[in-house]
């Protein structure tokens, strides 16, 4: 009774190679979950950094369009001599459209990497880089939005920009 009692017990558990491939089969899933993890925390930042350029470009644009009498001054902005332009009563529109591209200008610099943005005319709204915009002064009225960042592929940051047409005459 004995020699068979101890037989059937003797077979229960599992062996040694098969903890390994379990634990290997466990390693790999792992290792794959957390790199599609990774992926998905790249996707949601540079989801983050277009919304916001998104964003930007629409606050200026509007600014723009609610502003007719001082068009001319988003599109070539002067100093605003640091004048505090918070009450409309204080500023003529030219300073409050320069106030205010300062003050969007900034923001950019500070949300977006390496951001910066620019309202001009240009026929080939598409060009440009973080340095250089590129804007030729012909053609429809636009709001450029560029920015760079590191990827995980490149070295080297990659530019972004966002182009916004004005419907402006």
């Amino acid at each position: 009774m004995k020699n068979s009692w101890s037989r059937r017990f003797q077979h229960r558990g599992f062996s040694l190679v098969e903890l390994t491939v379990a634990t290997a089969l466990f390693s790999l899933g792992m290792g794959s979950l957390s790199l599609l993890y990774l992926l998905s925390v790249q996707g949601m930042l540079e989801a983050r950094l277009q919304t916001t350029a998104v964003t930007q470009a629409d606050s200026i644009s509007e600014m723009v369009l609610m502003a007719p009498d001082a068009r001319e001054r988003f599109i070539q902005p002067g100093s605003s001599g640091g004048s505090d332009c918070s009450h409309p009563n204080i500023c003529t529109p030219g300073q409050i459209a320069d106030s205010f591209m300062e003050s969007w200008q900034g923001q950019l610099e500070n949300v977006l990497p390496n951001g910066g943005g620019l309202v001009c005319r240009d026929s080939t709204p598409f060009d440009g880089s973080a340095e250089d915009f590129a804007c030729d002064e012909t053609g429809d009225v636009v709001v450029k939005v560029i920015w760079e960042e590191y990827t995980a592929e490149e070295r080297s940051p990659v530019a972004h920009r966002l182009v916004s047409r004005l419907p402006l005459p």
